[in-house]
């Protein structure tokens, strides 16, 4: 019996958006200066900021864990307070 491929499943919310589960790749826009990143959203053992890979229990990541797309997050971090809209959110 042949085997189907496996697909990955896509989180999205009620309105069709996607929402920011771990290991998403999120995209991000600093609602102050315009400044763009990317992250991963990945475990604590696997974090490392400079290769852009974020801990799910990051503040920054706590903040975008069931977003959507479009939608702007406060984060509260030892820097200071910041806001971010959600770009885009990918899965790999």
């Amino acid at each position: 019996m042949a085997r189907r491929p496996r697909r990955r499943a896509e989180a999205r919310s009620s309105h069709g958006r996607r929402h920011c589960p771990h290991h998403a790749v999120v995209e991000l826009e600093d609602q102050d200066g315009g400044n763009k990143v990317i992250y991963q959203l990945v475990g604590d053992d696997e974090a490392n900021i400079k290769q852009g890979l974020l801990s799910v229990s990051s503040p920054i990541a706590r903040a975008l864990i069931g977003k959507s797309e479009g939608d702007v997050v406060d984060v509260t971090t030892p820097g200071g307070s910041r806001s971010y809209e959600i770009v885009s959110v990918r899965y790999v």
